[in-house]
């Protein structure tokens, strides 16, 4: 008689992996896998705003194996939970925690206008809420070498540079929470007593 011995694999029973992708301040892209249609009747998902916001939730069929969350709150985690009715009556679920980033617009405006042979008044607009203030930079042309930067408060509007090289770029830049926001620049010359300027991303 002849006798074999041998262990079966574990069954894995859908999701097992659940990931995220397409994050984006209102949207995100949930999938999972591994895809198991003959085993399955269907998706369950699930997602809130932590720590108590309103649960969402939604069925997808057997097949489907990611889905989009839409009209999601930036800067804001959220908890998403995928179940799978399997077929056999049992259901497995996992969870996994998504953080949308932050909106950072750029800033709407930047002028200046020139005070002195080496002085510049700078004013500016943002009409974005949350702003945690400004980070100013001016810098001369290569031949000086001259660079400055320091931190203007959120109700900053405007400032004066003064003693200022020929030809600085002056750049103003929003600072948000968790990052910097598109900033502008503008070039001052003083060679003439007029002001060139333009505006650049």
């Amino acid at each position: 008689m002849l006798s074999v011995t041998f262990t079966t694999q574990p069954e894995v029973l859908s999701p097992a992996v659940v990931t995220l992708s397409e994050s984006g301040p209102t949207s995100v892209r949930v999938s999972w896998g591994p895809s198991q249609p003959d085993q399955i009747t269907s998706y369950y998902i699930e997602y809130s705003a932590l720590p108590r916001g309103k649960l969402h939730a939604f069925t997808v069929g057997r097949t489907q194996n990611s889905t989009l969350l839409r009209d999601l709150q930036p800067d804001t985690t959220y908890l998403v939970t995928v179940s799978a009715r399997h077929t056999s009556g049992t259901e497995k679920a996992m969870s996994v925690k998504v953080c949308t980033p932050e909106v950072t617009p750029a800033l709407a405006d930047l002028q200046l206008t020139t005070v002195s042979s080496d002085s510049v008044q700078v004013d500016w607009k943002s009409s974005a809420g949350g702003l945690r203030g400004y980070w100013l930079t001016w810098e001369g042309n290569s031949i000086t070498g001259q660079r400055s930067s320091f931190y203007l408060p959120p109700d900053s509007l405007s400032t004066r540079l003064t003693h200022l090289p020929p030809a600085t770029r002056v750049c103003v830049s929003p600072i948000y929470r968790t990052a910097r926001g598109e900033g502008l620049c503008c070039t001052a010359q003083f060679q003439t007593g007029a002001l060139a300027y333009g505006y650049q991303s």
